[in-house]
C-alpha cells in the first residue's frame, strides 16, 4: 500500500535511504504519459467521503453532489505554473468523458473577491469551454480533504467516495487515465 506522498519527495527519500528501486525508477524514467499517470496514481486504502462543504459560486458542484458518476476533483490555481500546464488536459477530459458519466471539478485555490473573475478570464483566454468556474471558498474543501500542494487531483467513485489521488501533474490526457476512469464507471 502506497501512502499519499509527493512523488518527488518519495523518490528523493527512497534514493537517499536505500538507492533507486524499480518503482522509483519507473517514476523517474517514465517515458510516456501513460507510464507517468500510472506511476503517480495512489489508490486510497480506505475510501472515504469527501467534506460536505458547499461551493456557493457553483451550486450542485460540491464534491459529494454527484453520486452515480465518477468525479475528478482537481485543486489548482492560476498562480501555479504546473497547474496551468495541466488545465488543457483537464478541459479535454471533461469534453470527452462528461457524456460517459465523468464529472470534472476544477476547484481553484485563488483567493479574494476577484478570484472567480480571474479564473473566468483565464478560461476565456485559453478557450476552455467544458469546465465550470469553481473557487474553493477559503480553501475549505482543500483543507478538509488533506490537500498538501497544487495541483492535486482526487478521484471519487460512483458511491461518492474518494478512491485515489494524484499530486502534481496527473497527465489526464493519457490513455491510461481514461482507461482508469472507465474502469471506475464500470464498477
Amino acid at each position: 500500500m502506497r501512502r499519499l506522498v509527493s512523488p518527488w519527495k518519495a523518490a528523493l527519500g527512497l534514493a537517499l535511504a536505500v538507492g533507486l528501486t524499480s518503482g522509483v525508477s519507473s517514476l523517474l524514467f517514465a517515458s510516456s504519459p501513460d507510464e507517468l499517470f500510472e506511476s503517480k496514481l495512489v489508490s486510497v486504502a480506505e475510501p472515504f467521503a469527501p467534506p460536505a462543504i458547499p461551493l456557493p459560486m457553483a451550486p450542485g458542484t460540491g464534491l459529494a453532489d454527484h453520486k452515480g458518476k465518477v468525479v475528478v476533483a482537481v485543486f489548482w490555481a492560476t498562480w501555479c505554473p504546473v497547474c496551468l500546464r495541466e488545465m488543457p488536459e483537464i478541459d479535454a477530459l471533461s469534453a470527452e468523458m462528461s457524456d460517459e458519466g465523468v464529472v470534472v471539478l476544477p476547484l481553484s485555490l485563488d483567493t479574494g473577491d476577484e478570484a472567480p473573475a480571474k479564473v473566468q478570464a483565464y478560461f476565456d483566454e485559453k478557450l476552455f469551454k467544458h469546465l465550470p468556474v469553481i473557487v474553493d471558498p477559503g480553501g475549505m474543501n482543500a483543507g478538509a480533504i488533506g490537500l498538501r500542494g497544487t495541483p492535486t487531483s482526487f478521484v471519487l467513485n460512483k458511491d461518492g467516495l474518494v478512491v485515489a489521488a494524484i499530486e502534481g501533474n496527473a497527465h489526464w490526457g493519457s490513455d491510461a487515465a481514461r482507461r482508469y476512469l472507465r474502469e471506475l464507471l464500470a464498477e
